[in-house]
């Protein structure tokens, strides 16, 4: 990742998805710590509830590939997912809050609006 950035043609840099466990999280801290030339400026959290997140994955999922497998395997592969995404979340906000560098972005509206919200806050940090 150090070397992606310090290589990008441009001054800021968006990372998606990323870290996703405090492992990363923490491998990212140190990583910067011993960096001067790069700083993290916020971290992005994109709020859904559960529900919303299974609505569109799994109408999504449907979309790409109808017909195919049964629901219930398809939302087990869901909820096994989720774990893997909300177990350590909480660390990973209350990390990020500590820092107060964590911005959370209300993921329930259009995906214009959240776009819209989004592409404001990184232009305010530029």
């Amino acid at each position: 990742i150090i070397s992606a950035i310090k290589g990008a043609p441009v001054d800021t840099v968006l990372i998606d998805g990323y870290p996703r466990s405090t492992e990363q999280m923490r491998a990212l801290d140190d990583l910067l710590q011993s960096e001067d030339a790069i700083d993290l400026v916020s971290v992005i959290e994109v709020r859904v509830s559960e529900d919303v997140a299974k609505d569109r994955i799994l109408g999504r999922a449907a979309e790409a590939a109808p017909g195919e497998g049964r629901s219930d395997d398809k939302i087990e592969v869901f909820f096994d997912r989720m774990k893997i995404y909300t177990d350590p979340l909480a660390e990973i906000q209350k990390f990020y809050t500590d820092k107060d560098l964590l911005k959370v972005i209300d993921g329930e509206r259009t995906l214009e609006v959240i776009v819209d919200d989004m592409d404001a806050f990184v232009q305010s940090k530029v």
